[in-house]
């Protein structure tokens, strides 16, 4: 669970005014907490283009959190990445100085929700997101979907199946 840090001041954030004091209660609600997604203008190491990824988005998508602590620019790094493992960008540096980091080192699982894409009229999207506790359950997929069929149909397709033999047998044998 994310423990409540002492507050610390935030220079520029999606969620509050300038100057602001903040603890992640100010920016939690039942549901979770809300966010921006960072870095959605650079190109991951791969090449992919962030900007393209964002644009095949769709609000309601899930995503998932993945820690990155060898991550160069910040040890504390949690990737945001689509289910096929394209990465959208970051969580915010500010949002893992309450401590979203170190608890996910300590085993705790995250999930994201895209709630908005932004700046449709711009040359650079935006994705918010609502960052809540917890796996995504996502339906098992198997090769053959399960079909289940009740004793009763089972019945009368074999009593179906009788007749249909009886009287194919009976057409033959006149």
């Amino acid at each position: 669970m994310i423990e409540l840090l002492p507050a610390f001041r935030v220079a520029s954030s999606p969620l509050i005014r300038v100057g602001k004091e903040v603890t992640l209660s100010s920016v939690k609600s039942d549901r979770g907490f809300f966010t921006k997604i960072a870095g959605v203008s650079h190109t991951n190491p791969d090449g992919t283009d962030r900007q393209g990824l964002i644009r095949r988005c769709s609000v309601g998508e899930f995503l998932r959190l993945v820690r990155e602590p060898a991550n160069p620019y910040d040890r504390n790094a949690v990737k945001v990445l689509r289910h096929n493992g394209d990465q959208l960008g970051y969580i915010p540096s500010h949002v893992l100085a309450t401590g979203l980091a170190r608890d996910m080192d300590r085993g705790v699982s995250y999930r994201a929700e895209i709630t908005a894409l932004t700046g449709r009229n711009k040359a650079t999207l935006g994705v918010n997101i609502r960052v809540v506790e917890g796996e995504i359950a996502l339906p098992a997929q198997s090769a053959q979907p399960k079909v289940n069929v009740s004793p009763i149909a089972w019945a009368i397709a074999g009593i179906l199946i009788a007749c249909i033999a009886i009287l194919f047998y009976l057409g033959f044998t006149d």
